[in-house]
């Protein structure tokens, strides 16, 4: 009995594993869209496509019960979906922080200048040191540099400092809904 216990879950495993090397392709897919401004059925169908036959080629004729598959499934299909996502936006973010730094530090030395009107230009900014000038940006954003790396580490501090966060949520329901509904065109056509 316990051979057999042993027996499903390391099928279970390999069903997960089988499901997350699948969905890796559709992410990709759903990333470059994502990142031309759309998103498609055709990422949420690629998803789904990777995730049911890995998942069922790394299973084979094994006893798992369909039940299992599917929330195995369900649940690589989903959390694929949101990865894509958060890595769209944090490709999106960090983008536009990269563009904005030299406007962040022209508002800085506006600032200075607002509170010294004595103060050319030339001055104020001498007056914004490396540690100044990051201190001020890591306050404000909530990040140290504008790096993937670092928006995607801080990426929920990132979302409330810039008041991102009910469009990002906004956004992902609309993610989870069209590439749920090219899941299901996919599923419905191999039914």
């Amino acid at each position: 009995m316990e051979d057999y216990e042993g027996s499903k879950v390391l099928t279970a495993l390999k069903a997960l594993f089988g499901a997350v090397i699948g969905a890796l392709p559709g992410v990709a897919i759903w990333i470059i869209f994502g990142k031309l401004g759309f998103i498609t059925l055709v990422s949420g169908m690629a998803i789904a496509m990777g995730v049911v036959f890995l998942c069922s080629f790394f299973v084979g004729d094994s006893d798992l019960s369909p039940l299992v598959l599917l929330i195995i499934c369900g649940v690589v299909f989903i959390t694929a979906i949101l990865i894509s996502e958060k890595i769209v936006w944090t490709m999106e973010m960090s983008d536009l922080l990269s563009e904005y730094l030299p406007t962040f530090r022209e508002k800085m030395i506006d600032a200075i200048i607002a509170e010294n009107p004595d103060i050319s230009r030339t001055d104020a900014d001498g007056m914004i040191t490396d540690d100044l000038y990051n201190q001020l940006f890591t306050e404000t954003f909530g990040i140290k540099e504008a790096t993937f790396g670092e928006c995607f580490s801080n990426f929920g501090t990132l979302l409330e400092n810039l008041e991102m966060k009910g469009k990002y949520i906004s956004s992902l329901v609309k993610s989870i809904v069209f590439g749920g509904f090219g899941g299901f065109v996919f599923f419905a056509k191999i039914m």
